[in-house]
């Protein structure tokens, strides 16, 4: 089975079954990107394929692998509280990371959550976790730039893939 070097879906949290429901993108290590969309019960609308070159791959397989200990210590999962909105869930040479309205937290909201007891000190766990995944992300989308990706990581986290309207 081939490995996602890269992959970025973005799922909605709850819904109409039959509604619009998130897109993604899987970049392989043979080059191929595969493109779906999905409705809220899951179910794929649309698949499509494009092709980078060998050397993109290669890149971002290199940024990823030279920060593989990074990846090795993030959860599968992240929990900043959120209650609503929509999954945005990360692959990173295999590894899946499922967060929910995933953002960036400067370091004083990390220490203010740290309040000592369990519950604080593991939500500054899962913020320091975000932004670990947005840092590794943003290390590669500039490298698919080119090719129609387009993420945005202040004051929140968005992501597009030239065009791919996935909620109308």
């Amino acid at each position: 089975m081939a490995i996602v070097v890269l992959g970025y879906r973005s799922a909605g949290c709850f819904g109409w079954a039959e509604a619009p429901g998130g897109w993604s993108f899987a970049l392989y290590q043979k080059g191929t990107v595969r493109f779906k969309t999905y409705l809220m019960n899951g179910t794929v609308t649309s698949s499509n394929k494009a092709f980078v070159p060998s050397s993109v791959v290669d890149k971002i397989y290199h940024e990823l692998q030279s920060k593989s200990d990074i990846i090795e210590k993030l959860p599968s999962d992240t929990n900043n509280r959120s209650c609503d909105g929509s999954y945005d869930i990360f692959t990173f040479l295999g590894k899946k990371i499922t967060s929910l309205n995933i953002s960036r937290y400067p370091e004083e909201t990390i220490q203010e959550a740290e309040t000592g007891d369990p519950i604080g000190a593991e939500l500054a766990a899962s913020l320091r976790s975000e932004n670990a995944i947005l840092d590794l992300f943003e290390s590669v989308a500039p490298i698919l730039s080119p090719y129609g990706l387009r993420a945005k990581f202040a004051p929140s986290f968005s992501c597009e893939w030239g065009g791919i309207d996935c909620w109308s």
